[in-house]
């Protein structure tokens, strides 16, 4: 049901959690000994440094976050139902963000320089702002069914 709200902050959700699957930066690392980019797929070199981190968790949790999505937007029919998926949807976002950033401080102390600087990609922001439209969808859900309880009621 497309005029509903929660299925507009669910699909804006879903596309803020596919948007860094095309291969955008997470988080940038630089140092002495060169820079590297955490993305979806893996932690990518941009110089000769080796790295033995292998990051594909990170895309499929958020493949996993896309296919609960979409299911939460078309089980529109079974309200309690939207809600578990949704709320199931957000716990595994906040596992994936805590894994993106773990991931990314491991980055940081297998080069083994207290002066690299992280920086915050595009890629970062896109995922982490799908918490909010998750949220939103949640309770757009709660207020429908809060409605419909009251309509049942007056019947």
């Amino acid at each position: 049901m497309i005029q509903r709200i929660q299925t507009l902050y669910f699909t804006i959700a879903l596309l803020l959690v596919g948007i860094p699957l095309i291969n955008l930066k997470f988080f940038l690392s630089e140092s002495d000994f060169g820079k590297i980019a955490v993305t979806s797929f893996s932690d990518v070199l941009l110089k000769d440094v080796p790295t033995n981190l292998n990051s594909n968790v990170i895309w499929i949790l958020q493949v996993l976050i896309c296919c609960l999505l979409l299911l939460t937007i078309f089980s529109f029919k079974n309200r309690k139902r939207q809600i578990q998926l949704g709320w199931l949807a957000f716990a595994i976002h906040i596992l994936g963000s805590a894994w993106i950033v773990l991931d990314t401080f491991q980055l940081k102390n297998l080069e083994g320089n207290a002066s690299a600087s992280i920086t915050m990609e595009m890629g970062f922001f896109c995922f982490a702002s799908a918490f909010l439209f998750i949220f939103l969808g949640i309770k757009g859900i709660r207020k429908d069914k809060a409605l419909i309880d009251s309509l049942n009621r007056l019947r």
